[in-house]
């Protein structure tokens, strides 16, 4: 299987024809359609379903999966075999959770792009089973996590850096009159929360109360969006208090008695070999 022929597969998949594909990559269509019918051939799996618009298979979204890291990786190999220390060049991808300590990322790029300006940052959001998975084929360099690091798989840095849960809720809700919010008070009433908080546990472990038993009246990926479905009065949504900017909302936030903290860790594949700029970001962090 060749890059080339992946880039064709690739080119298909983004037009959704065969004619526009074609035309794009400067082929006629019986050339293209031979490569990506020889391709199928190879792997031993119908890739499309033809008609007018064409459409993966479970096999052909496996591939056009693994084919954007793959063509990801060549790219990112070719930046950091032709990167040299007298004009540093390169793209630092990192995989984050959503949390405030982006912005010790951002004040150390920062520095290092005024002395490498040939450097960049890629910051991908995701939630963590994404991020990991990336991070396990080399597709990011590190992943910014929430919560403590697995040593046994993952190098780490803990960043001076926590971040507190609070209780994302409408002003004008009774719990607001509360300066805290205690376990007994959510037991019963509708959340709003993300997978990552589902499967991590730590919502168990907050209201001491297993997920089966909880009232989850919503789930989300995406902070804002979970910000306007407590504003439309749907439920109470638990997460960090520095990432909405409640000022002059309806919203509110109430934090948890006692309070709940969350460490940040920088992480990278233990035994990797780094590029040099993500070497050069990981000293700069651990000088901080």
């Amino acid at each position: 299987m060749e890059l080339r022929t992946l880039r064709y597969f690739l080119a298909v998949c983004e037009e959704e024809n065969l004619s526009k594909a074609a035309a794009r990559l400067y082929l006629t269509e019986p050339t293209l359609s031979r490569q990506i019918h020889d391709l199928e051939k190879e792997l031993g799996s119908l890739l499309f379903v033809r008609g007018k618009k064409i459409v993966l298979t479970p096999e052909g979204k496996i591939l056009r999966k693994r084919a954007e890291e793959m063509l990801f990786l060549e790219k990112k190999t070719e930046d950091e075999v032709k990167s040299k220390d007298e004009a540093l060049v390169g793209n630092i991808t990192i995989g984050a959770a959503e949390t405030d300590a982006v912005r010790q990322i951002g004040k150390a790029m920062l520095k290092l792009e005024k002395e490498h300006p040939g450097l960049s940052l890629s910051l991908v959001s995701g939630d963590v089973e994404d991020i990991l998975d990336k991070l396990d084929s080399g597709i990011y360099d590190f992943a910014l996590i929430c919560g403590p690091a697995d040593s046994k798989h993952y190098g780490y840095l803990r960043l001076p850096h926590k971040d507190i849960i609070s209780v994302l809720m409408r002003k004008d809700d009774h719990l607001a009159r509360k300066e805290f919010v205690e376990a007994k008070d959510l037991v019963d009433q509708p959340l709003i929360l993300s997978r990552q908080q589902i499967d991590s546990g730590i919502i168990e472990n907050i209201l001491q109360t297993k997920i089966s038993a909880l009232h989850i009246a919503a789930r989300f990926n995406l902070l804002n969006n979970a910000a306007l479905l407590v504003s439309e009065g749907m439920g109470y949504c638990p997460s960090f208090d520095n990432l909405i900017n409640v000022e002059g909302t309806e919203l509110t936030f109430r934090p948890f008695k006692p309070l709940v903290e969350v460490e940040a860790n920088l992480i990278w594949k233990k035994n990797a070999d780094l590029s040099k700029a993500a070497r050069l970001l990981l000293e700069s962090l651990r000088k901080e």
